[in-house]
């Protein structure tokens, strides 16, 4: 019998009994979530999009060098790759705004939480001060009697 309990023990603490992927990408997901890693984030994001950018361009240069495409292709695919680019920059820009956003929203909620808190306390405060009074004035008044 203790031999099944150990083993199970054993079992429950394995290795294999445990996720590791699971926990390392909440691990992850709750680094991801501090402020200055989401303003990584966002510039990676830009760098990636810039990067990306310069890419295109220069094989969009590179097609019409070689005579892949007219002029006029040429242009026209020039003008989308600008807006593709001016799209996801304001993707990127609105993502950035509703993180602040967001977090705008966290700080409200705590600073009103700490409001509510301090309320509490100040109401218990009063409660024990005039509780205390009370008893002090109740001893003074039993100290007169006995006297």
């Amino acid at each position: 019998m203790a031999d099944l309990q150990a083993s199970e023990n054993f079992e429950g603490s394995n290795i294999f009994g445990a996720d590791p992927f699971k926990e390392f990408t909440e691990k992850k997901f709750k680094e991801l979530l501090k402020p200055e890693n989401m303003r990584e984030l966002i510039r990676m994001r830009e760098q990636a999009l810039d990067h990306r950018a310069k890419t295109e361009s220069e094989n969009l240069k590179r097609d019409f060098e070689n005579k892949r495409f007219s002029p006029r292709t040429f242009q026209n695919k020039k003008i989308e790759l600008e807006k593709w680019v001016s799209k996801e920059r304001e993707k990127i820009r609105r993502s950035q705004k509703d993180i602040e956003r967001g977090w705008m929203l966290a700080a409200d909620a705590i600073k009103r939480v700490i409001i509510g808190f301090i309320f509490i306390y100040s109401v218990r405060l009063k409660e024990i001060f005039n509780s205390s009074r009370e008893s002090a004035v109740s001893r003074d008044v039993l100290l007169e009697i006995s006297a």
